[in-house]
């Protein structure tokens, strides 16, 4: 095997929500031009799916690949059970993520777009190009590896070297697996080497992955960089072997791996053996949940059980805490670097790293060389072949058991170091120490949090504001030997959080025990100047005094539910609460446009809202509870047509006095390209989470506009704004009074549409707010329709505020309708048309329903077919006399009848549910033909059958009714040497109905076998009958003797009589009711002489037994008594023994008495009648 060295760059995952403003050098540009890879995870099984798109979900979980048309795709996880697991009763789920390798020149932002539309999709994500963790080598070859020392490996090889049954695969950029001290510990994939070259021969997918894959080549040739090798060289560099270094896990095996995207890392973990994956890569831009998926599953499930290790990276980012992904993860062991003093290396600061490794010990090189390469990228692989030796001494620990120890017996003691100082908690508990982690298995008492929740203080609450007191709570779990009397302390890294009661007692704990503390939980002040804008770091102490045990593990806190969004020239504050911007409102140019703007819901004759109860005072109802963070969803770059930023957030009413039972996701999209830069707009998702069906949802935005103006000699007040609407557009058109700045909202929903324009100083408008906005009012703003449309107080303005809403019919259990609104700002009114108008376009473009899913009808020519989607979503039907003409509305509901024969001049289109109503999808259907077969079908036995059914170009052949799996497709079904009756159930194979099936008996007609012979012997002259017994299952017959027939057809009895000595034949010619024909012989002997008349005849055909004879006696049977005779005994020469032998009659047998002094041989007996004589050969035994 040759192996090649060429440079590629490795891909790296970034979130969908990031946008990426670094730049990477050329080649990695080029790269990523070529490469396209995008990750979607699918919903679970068991989820439910309200869309029309749920027919899919359910039978095709391809589908979502497949639409995209890629160059590959594939589930990079698949369920697994064991017949001697009790997982196959009781199943883990198995995280469904798709890995989409796109067509070179596909869109990758129209990709996503497509695959948000699809309900069944959880989250996309795209994966980009990161760099290795590594720093090119700048020292010699010191002759002596520091990290042996430094991890007390001489110690640890006394008690464990290793097992090479013990994996560690290495996730890498390039190998050269044939450095002369890298061969000796290569994983050898048995199979592929014992196979044939150019198969899968161990049937994973890859054809001669002999020691790995390469996935940026997609061959076995492993070379790229030269990182993976001095990776490889630190932890698994050959031992014993006399040449170059050793590797801390001296025996241990690895798994050469040239990673790519996230299916590589995949086939890593399913590879036979490995228990151990290292990862020397790494970004702080981007944290994937598809990664994290990916690694939980597979160290958590107990088949794999495999124990992550990654480097925690060697930017020091100015001193600032980072996390780098994927080493801060969820059950990864994140390793920082130290030199050989144990001092850290510059290398990156973090909360969540775990531990040390040697940074910087000599390992091998590229071209069979050695040197001292620096990076976290080799203390990953140092701790990680230590985790190797640790994993074959303790075969019984898991993963995350073998970290725990790891990560609890290392030196702490680096700290103290000069060079170290101000890195306490930053660079993990300590540096490895291979040696304890051997010995102390039985001596520590370990515990660990996970599963952070928050709230607000007696509250399920998740929004938490400045001032606000919050309780946090957590799972722990013993990991090792359990607690005696555990006690946890919680601290706050930041002065923004007071701690208020933040020490618990959890008491004793058994191994692997788990607790939480949601009954006493900790709890916190976030003080008013307090951030609510970044993550927060808490550091958990754990004590038990009787264990003598003290540990410490940092936590990541996000409540970050705040966000400061800035849309080019609108920006504000944004809260998952039910507003367009908090108490500050929208802004513009440093102007502030609102002071509020807040959405309100009615139903059931109730409101929930996020609007003012009191205008005057500023106060405002709070009915909306947050449940998500508002997030960066998507982030395009570039999108050729509809460039944008998508935000999301959702809410529930669930502090509403009078709840209507409403979850709300909100998109807000902004940040456009020009003729758009100055709107924003949303959509609300809103789902009925009640306990019915509402009649109707309304759904409106209250906005208070403030219009202010500075900058002119003329005295304005505060507010100086003008308002009307637009019935044409839907549009709210706000204005100052001096006409020097403009803003409107516009609903973008078709519907019964609701408009209230409010002058909140002296309550001119239909609805008065100026004394308080009660709950009455805002229902009456959102079922009086058009209201108030224009207030304008003269040259100065007044304060004006509004409300626009739109009405949407019954609205279902669980299902879900969606309102838009469109907010624009500019500074005249031409201006604003074109925002506004403008902006619509991508409006259209970015909430346009997909297009309702209707299944393909099939039914018999003349019925009638109902048209709807699985979940009898709200639809529009059209109908197109032809391809030329308009489609004609012909009704609007959830479901329709159209007849069969005439379907595809049909259309529907989705309805109500979207913002914009989606494009006209032409119905597919097919009339089923009829189904016909001979039946039944009467065959002879052992035949060959052929079924050939009509009316279809082909069939489905069942042998039960319930059309389960078809025994065969195809024009005809040929049944060969059939033998016994049987029953088919036949359905036309390419259009067929649950019911519609014809069926056919296949009856095995008797057969014929035999007719009665009144004697087989006759003489010259004389005659027999044969009759015909078998008559019933006969259509006709012949008789023939000799070949010459004999009588009429259909005789049932011949009497054919004999006119020549020897053998004839007789033969039936018999036909049953299925026309096979059955010919019935028997042989008929005919002598000279009536056997009756002649002695002779009778004579010579007598039967003589028992010969051999038994006791002296033999026995001459004759047809007929021939009366007297006389027997002689003779020998075979013909010497006479003895004559006139004694013997009696019985009836027609003749018992002889033969002498008893004869010796036994082989013997004559001549016996003599009147008329005869004959001779019979016997044998004396």
């Amino acid at each position: 095997m040759s192996w090649n060295n060429i440079h590629k760059y490795i891909y790296h995952l970034i979130l969908i929500p990031l946008f990426i403003l670094s730049a990477f050098n050329t080649l990695a540009q080029e790269s990523k031009g070529n490469k396209k890879v995008i990750y979607a995870k699918l919903k679970s099984s068991s989820a439910s799916i309200l869309q029309p798109w749920s027919r899919t979900y359910i039978e095709d979980r391809d589908y979502p690949a497949e639409m995209l048309s890629p160059s590959s795709y594939k589930h990079l996880l698949h369920p697994k059970t064991s017949v001697f697991s009790n997982t196959r009763f009781f199943p883990r789920e198995v995280p469904d993520i798709l890995e989409i390798h796109l067509k070179d020149g596909a869109s990758v932002e129209q990709s996503i777009i497509e695959l948000k539309k699809h309900p069944l999709v959880e989250y996309v994500e795209v994966e980009d190009f990161v760099d290795d963790l590594q720093y090119i080598p700048n020292d010699p070859r010191s002759g002596e590896q520091f990290s042996i020392s430094l991890h007390n490996l001489y110690e640890a090889w006394n008690i464990s070297r290793g097992n090479p049954s013990v994996v560690i695969g290495l996730h890498d950029s390039g190998f050269q697996v044939d450095h002369e001290d890298l061969t000796n510990n290569l994983y050898e994939n048995t199979a592929e080497i014992n196979g044939f070259d150019g198969v899968d021969d161990d049937n994973n997918g890859y054809i001669d992955d002999f020691h790995g894959w390469n996935f940026t080549k997609n061959s076995n040739d492993l070379t790229g960089t030269d990182h993976g090798t001095t990776v490889a060289g630190n932890g698994t560099a050959s031992s014993d072997n006399n040449i170059g270094t050793t590797g801390s896990g001296f025996h241990t095996t690895y798994l050469p791996t040239v990673r790519s995207a996230l299916s590589s890392l995949v086939y890593v973990a399913e590879q036979p053996g490995v228990k151990i994956i290292n990862m020397s890569w790494g970004s702080n831009s981007t944290k994937s949940i598809a990664y994290q998926e990916i690694i939980s599953f597979y160290a958590e499930d107990a088949e794999y059980d495999i124990l992550f290790v990654a480097a925690a990276g060697n930017n020091t980012h100015g001193n600032v805490p980072t996390d780098y992904y994927p080493a801060c993860y969820e059950n990864v062991l994140a390793v920082t670097g130290v030199d050989a003093n144990r001092v850290n290396r510059n290398r990156t600061r973090g909360y969540l790293i775990d531990v040390a490794g040697a940074d910087g010990s000599l390992a091998p090189h590229k071209d069979n060389s050695y040197g001292n390469g620096g990076g976290t990228s080799y203390a990953s692989p140092t701790v990680a072949g230590i985790a190797g030796l640790v994993r074959a001494h303790y075969p019984d620990l898991t993963a995350k058991q073998v970290a725990e120890l790891i990560r609890f017996t290392s030196d702490s003691t680096f700290y103290s170091e000069t060079g170290n100082e101000n890195l306490n908690y930053l660079q993990g508990f300590g540096i490895v120490d291979a040696h304890l982690a051997l010995t102390q298995r039985d001596n520590i008492h370990v515990v660990r949090a996970s599963n952070i929740k928050w709230s607000k203080l007696n509250t399920d609450d998740i929004s938490i504001t400045p001032g606000d007191t919050m309780e946090v709570w957590f799972d722990f779990q013993n990991i090792l030997n359990g607690n005696s009397n555990l006690r946890i302390e919680i601290s706050s890294y930041s002065d923004d959080f007071t701690p208020i009661s933040n020490e618990i007692s959890i008491g004793q704990l058994s191994e692997l025990q788990t607790t939480n503390n949601s009954s006493f939980p900790f709890t916190f002040k976030l003080e008013p100047s307090g951030s609510v804008h970044s993550n927060h770091y808490f550091r958990l102490d754990f004590y038990d005094d009787a264990n003598n045990y003290h540990d410490w593990q940092n936590v990541e806190l996000n409540i970050t539910l705040e966000q400061y969004i800035s849309f080019n020239y609108l920006y504000g504050y944004f809260r998952p609460e039910g507003t367009l911007g908090t108490r500050n409102g929208l802004n513009y140019n440093s102007h502030q446009i609102t002071r509020q703007a807040g959405f309100m819901v009615v139903a059931d004759n109730k409101v929930v809202d996020a609007t003012y109860t009191n205008p005057e005072s500023d106060i405002r109802s709070a009915d909306f509870v947050g449940t998500t963070p508002i997030a960066l969803e998507y982030a395009p770059t570039v999108d050729e047509n509809y460039p944008i930023y998508q935000y999301n957030t959702s809410f529930a009413d669930e502090d509403a006095d009078q709840p209507i039972g409403i979850e709300i996701d909100q998109k807000l999209f902004g940040r456009f390209i020009i003729d758009r830069e100055k709107s924003i707009f949303t959509e609300l998702k809103i789902t009925n989470r009640g306990n019915g069906t509402f009649d109707s949802v309304r759904v409106g935005l209250f906005t208070d506009w403030m219009m202010s103006f500075e900058g002119s000699s003329i005295s304005y007040p505060l507010d100086s704004g003008e308002i009307s609407y637009d019935p044409t557009t839907q549009t709210i058109i706000a204005k100052h009074a001096r006409d020097t700045r403009y803003a409107a909202v516009r609903l973008l929903n078709e519907g019964q549409v609701h408009v209230q324009c409010l002058d909140q100083k002296d309550g001119t408008s239909d609805i008065d707010i100026s004394d308080g906005f009660s709950d009455a009012e805002k229902i009456q703003s959102l079922t009086s329709g058009i209201g108030t449309i224009n207030i304008s107080n003269g040259a100065s303005g007044t304060n004006v505020s509004s409300v626009i809403g739109v009405s949407l019919p019954s609205v279902k259990i669980n299902e879900e309708v969606r309102v838009g609104f469109l907010v624009s700002v500019a500074d005249s009114y031409d201006e604003l048309i074109t925002q506004l108008d403008s902006t619509e376009v991508t409006a259209q473009y970015w909430l346009k329903s997909p297009s309702p899913v209707v299944a393909h009808q099939i039914a018999h020519q003349g019925e009638y077919v109902d048209i709807h989607t699985s979940n009898f979503d709200s639809l529009a039907l059209y109908k197109k006399e032809s391809s030329n003409s308009n489609a004609e509305l012909i009704s609007r509901g959830r479901i329709f009848q159209v007849l069969i024969d005439s379907i595809d001049h049909y259309y529907v289109q989705s309805q109500g549910r979207y913002v914009y109503n989606g494009d006209l999808i032409q119905l597919t259907g097919d009339a089923i033909p009829i189904l016909s077969v001979s039946s039944p079908m009467n065959v002879c036995k052992n035949t060959n059958v052929i079924i050939a059914p009509a009316g279809c170009n082909s069939y489905n052949f069942y042998d039960n009714e319930l059309l389960v799996t078809p025994l065969y497709s195809g024009k005809t079904l040929t049944l060969t040497d059939i033998s016994s009756d049987t029953l088919f159930y036949i359905t036309c194979a390419e259009l067929t109905s649950e019911n519609d099936y014809t069926k056919v008996d296949i009856l095995v007609d008797e057969v014929i076998t035999d007719y009665s012979l009144s004697d087989s012997t006759s003489h010259i002259g004389g005659s027999i009958t044969a009759e015909f017994t078998q008559i019933d299952k006969a259509r006709t017959w012949s008789w023939y003797m000799d070949g010459e027939k004999v009588g009429d057809t259909d005789d049932i009895s011949i009497t054919p009589s004999f006119t020549e000595a020897g053998t004839h034949q007789l033969r039936l010619f018999a036909s049953n009711l299925s026309g096979c024909t059955y010919i019935i012989s028997k042989e008929i002997e005919v002598s000279v002489d009536n056997v009756s008349s002649s002695v002779v005849s009778i004579l010579e055909n007598s039967i003589v037994y028992p010969n051999p004879v038994v006791n002296h006696q033999v026995n001459i049977s004759t047809v007929k008594n021939v009366g007297k005779m006389k027997f002689d005994l003779y020998t075979v020469e013909g010497v006479k023994i003895e004559e006139s032998l004694p013997y009696k009659i019985n009836g027609n047998t003749y018992e002889i008495h033969l002498p008893k002094h004869i010796p036994s041989h082989t013997y004559i007996l001549k016996g003599q009648a009147d008329g005869g004589s004959n001779t019979w050969k016997i044998a004396i035994h």
